[in-house]
This record gives C-alpha cells, structure tokens and sequence, in this order.
C-alpha cells in the first residue's frame, strides 16, 4: 500500500510607497508532504517520511532611472523525517530541523548596452553553523534588440537536500 498527502499555502505583496523611489515586496510561505508505504510480505514493514517547512523573503528595490539596487533578507526551516521498519524486527527513525538565513544586496548599472549586475549575499546555516559569503557578478552586453551576449559567475552553496536508494519509493 502507498499512501501520500500534502498541503501548502503562501503569501506574496508588494508595497509602492507613494513619495518614495522604492518597491517593496515577499513572500511567506508553508508546504508539507508524507509519504507511507506498507509492505504486507511474511511480516508487515511500514516505511514513512516527511518533509515540511517554511519560508520567507522580504526585497526591497530602488530605482535611479535605469539603474536599479535591490537588498532583502530570506529565511527557510525544514523539517525531515523518516521511520522506516527492518526485515530484522528493528525501527530506524530520525527526525532533522534545518534552518537557514541570508542578506543579500545587487545592482543592476545600464550603460552604453551593457548591463552589468555585481551582488553579495551573505547566507548563514544555523543547524551547522556555516557562513557562506557568496559574490556574483553578471555582465551582458545587447548587441541588438534580438541578440545578447551574457557572462555570468559567483559562488554559491546549498544544503543537502536528500540522499536515497533510487529504487525506494519513500
């Protein structure tokens, strides 16, 4: 037997303050899935995991004619877990919380065709406690309205987000 459910919602806005040369928008977000497999062979074997979480990004951007900077803050939590039933008469269950945050700041400068975007972000791993500082740097030149040439570079970095036997369903 197989079994999965999930469940999401979120929230987007954008805020134009009236006398100001800046935008403001986010978004909070929730999602949640499980997945259950019972196995009735010689003995019944329940495998199970879940993985649920939150987010949230809040930017704020300013404009001077064509050029614009934009900064903000970002925020994820996630919850994984796993109950998984041995052919052995033993349970294996593991529950883990991750938490992340990060500032960020980038431009973007339009000057005789190019558009040049240098950035920063600064992204803090709470659950392992690791700073990544993180800069980029995007240059693209519009050799017509039709043809583009881009370069793009940073660093960049990630929590791991699973690691399964490609033949296991949960």
């Amino acid at each position: 037997k197989l079994n999965w459910n999930s469940a999401g919602g979120g929230l987007n806005f954008t805020i134009v303050p009236g006398n100001a040369n800046v935008r403001i928008d986010g978004v909070f977000a929730y999602s949640r899935y499980q997945i259950k497999m019972v196995e009735d062979n010689e003995q019944t074997l329940t495998r199970q995991s879940s993985v649920q979480g939150f987010n949230f990004n809040i930017n704020f951007h300013q404009f001077y004619g064509n050029n614009r900077i934009t900064y903000g803050l970002e925020g994820v939590g996630t919850e994984t877990t796993i109950d998984y039933d041995t052919p052995y008469s033993t349970k294996i269950g593991n529950i883990n919380n991750t938490s992340e945050i990060a500032a960020f700041a980038r431009a973007k400068i339009n000057k005789w065709g190019f558009v040049i975007e240098p950035g920063f972000r600064l992204h803090y791993y709470a659950s392992i406690g690791e700073v990544s500082p993180e800069p980029r740097l995007s240059i693209k030149y519009n050799v017509r309205d039709w043809w583009r040439i881009k370069a793009a570079g940073g660093m960049y970095s990630q929590q791991l987000v699973a690691a399964n036997s490609d033949r296991d369903v949960v």
